[in-house]
């Protein structure tokens, strides 16, 4: 893996998503580290020895929420992270927030194999903090998810399996 990409991508995303935090209080910079360190383990486990691979994996899940949750430019990620990087990157951003997950997810499917196992990651990650939010707010989002499980099934057959299991948690 080319260590000082990936340490650039870290620096880049913690100026850019300091003094954010998420719902439940957490830095937004907690939850991108935690979703980069689940997918060097499985970067490891299935990709040894394909460090070009390994490194879009990981760049692309350090930087999976900058688009979408700061000024970052696409243009910007491109020039310091690479073409495929800021594509991946792309297809993990929403749109808008009301943007339906059967639309999102088609996005996800279309950014390719990277941009489906960084959204695997994140969104097994977001399990973490459920359990601390609002009942409604905890509701709505496994709505959300249960609805899009078809999808899930279709581009991610695997990611797909984790994602009930953590559901399946909340019945």
């Amino acid at each position: 893996m080319n260590v000082l990409k990936i340490l650039e991508a870290i620096e880049f995303v913690s100026n850019r998503h300091a003094g954010q935090v998420r719902p439940g209080g957490e830095s937004q910079l907690a939850h991108v580290l935690r979703v980069a360190k689940a997918v060097v383990g499985y970067a490891e486990e299935r990709h040894p020895g394909e460090a070009d691979q390994a490194d879009t994996l990981v760049m692309s899940a350090i930087l999976h929420d900058v688009l979408e949750d700061t000024s970052a430019t696409d243009s910007e990620l491109a020039e310091r992270f690479g073409g495929e990087v800021a594509r991946t990157v792309r297809a993990l951003s929403h749109v808008c927030e009301d943007e339906p997950d059967e639309d999102y997810l088609a996005r996800v499917a279309w950014g390719g194999t990277v941009a489906i196992v960084v959204k695997r990651f994140d969104r097994l990650d977001n399990f973490r903090g459920l359990a601390n939010m609002s009942a409604d707010f905890r509701e709505r989002k496994l709505k959300e998810i249960r609805a899009a499980l078809p999808v899930w099934r279709e581009i991610d057959r695997e990611g797909a399996m984790e994602i009930e299991k953590e559901v399946n948690k909340y019945e």
